[in-house]
C-alpha cells in the first residue's frame, strides 16, 4: 500500500522513530 509515495514499512519506521524521539526527550526532563 502506498500513501503519498510512502510505503507501509516506511510509515512504521517513521512512527517508531517519532515515538523513540518523544520517549528520549520526555526522559530528559
Amino acid at each position: 500500500m502506498y500513501l503519498f509515495g510512502i510505503s507501509h514499512y516506511d510509515l512504521v519506521f517513521i512512527m517508531a522513530a517519532l515515538m523513540y524521539g518523544y520517549f528520549i526527550t520526555s526522559r530528559k526532563k
